[in-house]
Parts: structure tokens; sequence; C-alpha cells
């Protein structure tokens, strides 16, 4: 896994360039590297595009890989500022309201990195983009008004709110409304049983929001 918030985006690949290199030269039998859903549909945003630069050189490199893209987090709901929201009533987020959002739990990422690791080289040279829900923030409201037993209500932020940080989650807010992960749901499901996928309306009533 590399990351982009630290250093920033080149660093990012040159982290994952790096690992390979290691990778390589200690013989590792197989890698599971983790992207980022779409990475590979030129998306245009940078940390998509730099965890794509580490996939293709990981695709080249010949070692046994497989490519496991986890689509936006439901526990981003718990950052400091967006939870002291939801406390006050409102879930806010940079998006329309009617916008859809695939989004994964977490523990969803490590229960599939699991699966595939069992399953060997069955999964060899295969990249899976992989969420357990669909919706929009109407619903994700509704939702969480439930399980923190208050009424809530949803507020849509302009993207523009990120600038100060860079273009990087502008750009990845805007996309969400144009274009949007397009991961096959219920394939995913069928294919791979052994996950205990949590959709978002268990995941809310599993969180501790006071």
């Amino acid at each position: 896994m590399t990351t982009p918030f630290e250093a920033g985006v080149d660093a990012e690949t040159g982290q994952g360039l790096a690992m390979i290199a290691a990778l390589k030269e200690a013989g590792v039998e197989h890698v599971v590297y983790s992207s980022v859903a779409s990475a590979d549909k030129a998306t245009g945003i940078p940390h998509f595009e730099s965890k794509y630069e580490v996939e293709k050189v990981l695709m080249d490199s010949g070692l046994n890989y497989t490519i496991v893209a986890p689509v936006y987090f439901m526990e981003n709901l718990l950052f400091p500022q967006t939870k002291e929201g939801i406390s006050n009533g409102t879930v806010a987020m940079a998006m329309p309201e009617s916008t859809p959002l695939q989004q994964i739990a977490v523990s969803n990422i490590g229960e599939f990195v699991a699966a595939v690791i069992e399953r060997g080289d069955a999964v060899y040279g295969q990249r899976y983009d992989i969420a357990s829900d669909e919706l929009n923030g109407a619903e994700m409201t509704s939702l969480v008004s439930g399980a923190t037993h208050k009424d809530q209500s949803y507020m849509a932020l302009s993207p523009e709110i990120f600038r100060s940080f860079g273009d990087d989650m502008v750009i990845m807010f805007e996309w969400f409304e144009s274009d949007g992960y397009t991961t096959d749901i219920p394939a995913l499901k069928r294919d791979f049983p052994e996950v205990k996928w949590n959709g978002f309306a268990n995941w809310a009533e599993q969180q501790t929001w006071n």
C-alpha cells in the first residue's frame, strides 16, 4: 500500500516502485497491491493516476500479483469534522444529495485481501475493484439518522472547499458527480461469498456516534 497524503503523488509512485524492486529481490511469491477503484480508467485524479503508475510497473515486473482496488471508504464519515457535523445533525459531503457513491467498509478490504491470498495462483494477474454498497446522500442521511437516533439533514458542499489543499480532492469529488465508480457489486458478492460484505446500513449501526 502506498500513500500520496504525506509527500505527494510523485512520492507515492516512488514508494511503489521501491517496494516492487525490494519484493523482486526478496523473491516474494505473491504480491497484493492496494490501489483504488477506476485507477485504470484515466480519471485524471492525481492520486488515482499515481497508483496506476505503480500498477503498470507491477504488471510488467514478472512478480505474481493481484491488485485490490477499493472505492470510497465508509469510514470517511468518521473524520473529526464530519463526525462533529453529524453530532450536530448534519451529514456534509462535497457532492450533490442525489449523486450515488459506491462505498466499502475498511474491514471488508482486509477480508477481501485474505480471500485473495487464500486463493493463491487462481487470482494471479487479476485486478479487482471492490465495493460493498452504493447509495446517494439522501439515503446515507436517512440511515445515519436511524443509527444516531437523531434527525439528520444533508449539506451539499462545493468541492472547492478542498482547493486550499491542492487540486486532487477537488478533481475527485467532481469526478464522483460526473462519472463515479462502476464496480459490479452483485458479481463481486457472488464470486467472493466468503467475505462478510457490510452494507452501509449495518455499518452505520455498528459505529459509536456519540
